[in-house]
């Protein structure tokens, strides 16, 4: 009823005013996270960390999302990356948008606001099939600088040959030099890396990268983190979240002791509400502060090309 919904307004303009005050301590915000507004005298967490972030993705914008209060964000921190699954079998479900809310989306991308397409289903095996005018027709709606690739049964993208995805995604890369094409990588798509990453004889396109993802976007923490690949853009995917990016930015780091290069972090089911059902931007904001007050975004990376 109404008052439900003048207290979320509410609720929402006390969440923008705070987020748009930049690294602002972390006490502040996590108030929005409880039943009541107090402030906390808890002081930041200081992390001791040598990792460089250049992309924090928050994954399954859809039509839970309050795009004003997601533009104040993403304003206020320019190197947060919205991901949007695109599977048209699951469009206008939780995690999936509407065709509608795709053009708002694709509308905030014009105004600078970063995006970045993640395919499953039928739009991620057309990416493999090297299908280029698809692939057009996708960045005509979302305007997105980055597109990552699902290539797995739970994704509905299962049942490729490796070699003649890999050649698809060449050629999709060739096509949009100015996008970064990412390859999810976990046990099922080991043959897919191996022909695009791995082969001595034919380097890999330079706008392709890697995301670690064992848990293949269902939030599973894994055992243990997979060292970086030399001259790859890398990042890290798999249980992340408010309750664990601590934990985790730790084990990232010392997975990634000497390499040189920025990594990004990626997460989706735990940036949701209890049921799943929403995207939640106070998780998101909780997540922001930890890595910003931790100093580990200060290498902004809005494009590597």
């Amino acid at each position: 009823g109404g008052y439900a919904w003048r207290l979320r307004i509410d609720k929402w303009q006390i969440f923008l005013y705070q987020c748009d005050q930049g690294p602002v301590p972390l006490q502040r915000k996590w108030a929005m996270s409880g039943p009541s507004l107090h402030e906390d005298s808890r002081p930041m967490p200081s992390l001791g960390l040598e990792l460089r972030l250049d992309a924090v993705g928050f994954t399954g914008v859809d039509d839970s999302v309050d795009l004003t209060a997601l533009r104040h964000l993403a304003q206020a921190r320019p190197w947060i990356e919205w991901g949007v699954l695109f599977h048209p079998a699951r469009q206008g479900e939780p995690r999936y948008a509407s065709q509608e809310q795709l053009e708002r989306l694709g509308a905030l991308a014009l105004e600078g606001v970063r995006f970045a397409a993640h395919l499953c289903g039928v739009d991620c095996l057309r990416a493999l099939a090297g299908d280029v005018e698809h692939m057009r027709k996708l960045h005509g709606v979302l305007h997105f600088q980055r597109v990552q690739v699902n290539p797995t049964a739970r994704n509905g993208a299962g049942g490729w040959d490796a070699a003649s995805a890999s050649e698809g995604l060449r050629s999709i890369a060739t096509s949009f030099p100015q996008v970064e094409f990412i390859l999810q990588v976990n046990s099922e798509t080991q043959p897919l890396l191996a022909a695009l990453f791995l082969d001595p004889g034919r380097p890999s396109p330079t706008n392709f990268a890697v995301l670690f993802d064992p848990s293949m976007g269902t939030g599973t923490l894994p055992t243990s983190r997979e060292s970086p690949l030399r001259g790859i853009h890398c990042g890290y995917a798999g249980g992340l979240g408010p309750d664990t990016i601590i934990t985790q930015l730790r084990e990232i780091s010392e997975a990634c002791r000497g390499y040189s290069d920025s990594v990004w972090i990626d997460m989706e089911t735990q940036i949701r509400s209890a049921d799943g059902r929403e995207f939640d931007l106070e998780r998101c904001c909780r997540v922001a502060d930890i890595v910003e007050g931790a100093g580990l975004v200060n290498d902004i990376r809005r494009s590597r090309l």
